[in-house]
């Protein structure tokens, strides 16, 4: 016959087996705030045929946090050819950054455009911002920082620098041609400032466009002293 003492250790144990076998029911996030993000940074090199794509500022303003970064690239706005997805590579304090090379099968292609999106761990997606790289034998390497490419404070600005395959002394000054693609018309080339040696820029008021939402495209390119223009740089930006 059991004793009573002999029960109550019986009992204790199977009530800590019970405990043991029980899985704890994961914790749902109540997040429905989007992440947001910074700068937009591109770097061409055309020799190698790459590019990288840089974004910083990214955090989420609810309490999931960032999951993933995704770059989109393609041949045209809408994503129709040689459309690829890539994860972007988390580079710490908030930035996150991509490589693409291009392979033999779209070597004709110049222009690329790259939407960039954040997703947060409660599965909420934003659209950060547009980035444009324009890869073909007679273009020149740079790097093209995009502030506020997704706007709603009325202005943004460009940056370009690191220009390569060129000779700094033939240049006359940059031009950053800016007009709203839903707009079409109304063009407006805008000259560089120059910040410090070998870095140009230039703020685009939206005022100028009647603040008229939407994309606005923006190509930069270089004046030479013998007056001709040459297109070698891309840049997006997104009035809300």
């Amino acid at each position: 016959t059991k004793s009573p003492a002999a029960d109550k250790t019986n009992n204790e144990n199977e009530s800590n087996n019970s405990k043991k076998n029980v899985s704890k029911t994961p914790s749902v996030i109540n997040d429905s705030q989007s992440p947001i993000g910074g700068n937009i940074t591109v770097n061409t090199d055309v020799p190698q045929r790459k590019f990288t794509v840089r974004i910083d500022g990214i955090k989420d303003i609810g309490e999931a946090g960032i999951d993933k970064v995704l770059f989109r690239s393609s041949a045209d706005m809408e994503g129709n050819h040689y459309l690829e997805w890539y994860t972007g590579k988390d580079l710490g304090n908030g930035t996150w950054e991509v490589e693409i090379s291009l392979s033999k099968s779209i070597n004709k292609t110049e222009k690329f455009y790259i939407s960039v999106f954040a997703d947060d761990k409660a599965k909420n997606r934003s659209f950060l911002g547009m980035a444009g790289a324009l890869i073909r034998g007679d273009s020149l390497s740079h790097k093209v920082v995009t502030n506020n490419p997704v706007t709603s404070q009325g202005y943004f600005t460009l940056n370009i620098s690191d220009i390569k395959g060129i000779n700094y002394d033939d240049i006359n000054y940059i031009i950053f041609s800016t007009w709203n693609i839903e707009d079409g018309g109304n063009k407006i080339h805008y000259k560089d400032y120059t910040l410090s040696e070998n870095i140009w820029s230039t703020t685009v008021n939206l005022s100028d466009f009647n603040n008229k939402k939407g994309i606005y495209y923006i190509h930069i390119q270089v004046n030479y002293k013998d007056d001709k223009n040459q297109i070698f740089a891309l840049a997006y930006v997104e009035n809300k």
